[in-house]
């Protein structure tokens, strides 16, 4: 590869095509993480199922919708050397089952526990001092199928945005456990503004008056989310809030799957308006820009494309400094602004559970359970 020169075993030096102010931090990105020979000779699907990674554990087997198991790779001798044994990933179809299995001690860590035992914080008189919150860099939106259609949801998607919705359905239906949004990038990343997003306060009044200019809304809207995830509620109540203040025929409908749910998106297939979230891959305002609002960027799901947004988001990439990329890309979000391509949502906080079993462990810096931090 160009732009590569080994100076050791254990460094490299690499020299950029063009200045990238985030690169440095873009570096612990696991897209960056060393591969082995054998990832260059597989198939990407037979790598996936057979990963061959150089941290501290070893993948073991892949049951499909059941279970990952992995083992401790005692060979590794690097600060965060497991101190467990083998660990399991269960696959669930339903939260609402691992959920029972986690109160049943057969289940000994839950990342997000579900939405319907948040009410009256339930999971806290359940789990005890077993329940763990966490504020995380993660957002919920809800996304246009494909901006460059002249769909009826897109046309109506800046009155439903402004706040028809109403704020307080996420925050009701998850009992005061998620924040609403009120910007583009969630704030607690490097360089994000908070309340840059002029569609995020709530107005019912101001929403059907945009609907009406739009020429209205025939037929009935629909809201997609994967059901094997806790999202019925939430989306059910943001469903009824636009049928409550627009008067549009709303609701939900859930996908079986994330998997399906996913390759429908990917298709662009989606038939409406759907849920969708992020969860940055390093802390930078950069990543929560490029990848989503730039013309053909790999999470640009809607396909979105604005000539502005994308010189200015290549001269943000390319400024100097972090201060002066960070200026810039406040530019290319009020563009962003303007356009509307998505509907922010909410903040996610997160809730999680472990059994006690667990004497001791940490979540990382996105709501992930540390592996190397546990103690039994």
């Amino acid at each position: 590869m160009s732009g590569l020169k080994v100076v050791d075993d254990q460094t490299f030096e690499v020299t950029l095509g063009a200045p990238t102010a985030v690169f440095p931090t873009k570096l612990g990105y696991s897209a960056f993480m060393p591969l082995p020979d054998k990832f260059f000779t597989m198939k990407p699907e037979e790598f996936g199922k057979n990963p061959i990674g150089n941290g501290p554990v070893k993948f073991v087997s892949w049951e499909d919708n059941v279970q990952i198991k992995l083992t401790r790779f005692d060979d590794y001798n690097l600060r965060d050397k497991l101190k467990i044994k083998d660990v399991t990933y269960k696959l669930y179809q339903d939260e609402n089952a691992a959920y029972s299995d986690l109160l049943a001690g057969n289940l000994d860590f839950m990342e997000t526990v579900p939405t319907s035992a948040l009410a009256g914080d339930k999971w806290k008189s359940d789990l005890g001092d077993r329940a763990m919150s966490a504020t995380t860099p993660v957002d919920r939106v809800h996304r246009v199928p494909d901006v460059r259609q002249a769909l009826p949801e897109r046309e109506a998607a800046q009155g439903v945005s402004r706040r028809s919705t109403g704020r307080r359905s996420p925050r009701r239906s998850s009992s005061g456990t998620r924040k609403p949004a009120d910007s583009w990038a969630n704030p607690l990343t490097p360089g994000a503004e908070p309340g840059n997003c002029t569609v995020c306060k709530f107005d019912a009044a101001q929403a059907k008056q945009l609907l009406q200019e739009a020429g209205g809304f025939q037929g009935e809207m629909v809201f997609y989310y994967n059901a094997d995830s806790s999202h019925k509620d939430w989306m059910e109540a943001v469903a009824q809030q636009v049928k409550t203040n627009l008067g549009i025929n709303a609701r939900a409908e859930g996908v079986p799957t994330f998997a399906v749910f996913r390759q429908n998106i990917n298709a662009h297939k989606m038939k409406g308006l759907y849920r969708a979230a992020w969860q940055q891959d390093y802390p930078d305002i950069e990543n929560w820009v490029n990848p989503l609002y730039v013309t053909g960027g790999s999470s640009n799901d809607g396909l979105y494309s604005n000539a502005q947004v994308d010189a200015l988001a290549k001269e943000a990439s390319g400024a100097p400094s972090l201060e002066a990329s960070h200026q810039k890309f406040a530019e290319v979000l009020k563009k962003i602004d303007e356009d509307v391509p998505t509907i922010p949502i909410y903040y996610y906080g997160q809730q999680s559970g472990h059994s006690e079993k667990i004497k001791k462990m940490e979540l990382n810096n996105v709501g992930e359970l540390d592996l190397s931090s546990v103690e039994l």
